[in-house]
């Protein structure tokens, strides 16, 4: 289950809960075989216009995870 919101223009943030995987894969090993996670993110994208003909666009996003075993 997850939200994602724009609340302005460039900016976008999020939450994810997954219940049965990490990200939407399956590890084992050191994470054990029965993971969940919880994933929160920021985003920011501008686009900065040069001239008539060239404009120059960025974006960057920062995310948190956990997981459970």
């Amino acid at each position: 289950m997850g939200v994602e919101q724009a609340p302005g223009e460039g900016f976008r943030w999020g939450v994810l809960r997954d219940g049965s995987s990490w990200l939407g894969g399956y590890p084992s090993g050191a994470f054990g075989n029965n993971v969940r996670s919880a994933t929160a993110w920021f985003g920011r994208s501008a686009r900065l216009r040069l001239d008539d003909h060239w404009s120059v666009s960025v974006s960057g996003t920062v995310a948190m995870s956990s997981t459970e075993s």
